[in-house]
């Protein structure tokens, strides 16, 4: 445990962080996040997007910087960064519209907790339409390592892309009895698009 005489209350925007002696942050571990033993795959599928120019930059944040209309780019950033994010599991077996998504990133930081260094975590957080209220936004957060991949996945389709798509997709959200998170596209193109792709299989077969 850290010393509690060796830290001391500082107000950083809107949030109360906690400095120590050594003139570092601590942090809190936030739930739902993805679990270490998947954060290797995650950050080498975020390494083909990824500016290394940037230096140590999270890619969440060098994704955003990639929106050219300034005004976008900040209503998309007020959308993330001004929401807080609720659990995944509170909207099971809802239809939702999903508006975007982006894999959250941060680096390693100091434990609240025990004072010791932690190696940092990735979030997936999906911005959605409220499905009661009209009007209004919600974020969602998850930190299943099945369905960051799913989501990465969907995040490298051009026709999608990071943070907001061109047009809201809805979803149906679940989970299993290990609680693992799944979404799934309701569109009804998606059939046809499996049907049409596997015509192509057969015909490139014979």
């Amino acid at each position: 445990m850290i010393n509690q005489e060796n830290k001391a209350s500082v107000t950083t925007g809107q949030e109360l962080a906690t400095i120590d002696d050594s003139n570092q942050e601590l942090e809190l571990a936030p739930t739902d996040i993805i679990a270490q033993t998947g954060a290797n795959e995650i950050r080498s599928l975020l390494n083909k997007d990824r500016d290394f120019a940037w230096g140590n930059i999270p890619i969440h944040v060098q994704m955003l910087q990639q929106i050219e209309d300034p005004d976008i780019r900040e209503a998309v950033g007020n959308a993330y960064e001004g929401l807080k994010p609720q659990s995944f599991k509170d909207f099971v077996n809802r239809r939702l519209m999903v508006l975007g998504m982006r894999m959250y990133e941060h680096g390693p930081f100091k434990s609240f907790s025990t004072g010791e260094m932690q190696p940092g975590y990735y979030q997936l957080q999906i911005l959605v339409e409220h499905p009661e209220e009209e009007g209004k936004l919600l974020l969602l957060k998850s930190g299943s390592q099945g369905l960051a991949f799913h989501a990465l996945n969907i995040l490298s389709n051009p026709r999608r892309g990071w943070y907001l798509f061109p047009e809201p997709v809805e979803y149906l959200f679940s989970t299993d009895e290990k609680n693992r998170h799944y979404m799934l596209n309701t569109a009804k193109d998606m059939m046809a698009k499996l049907r049409r792709h596997q015509k192509e299989v057969e015909k490139g077969k014979k």
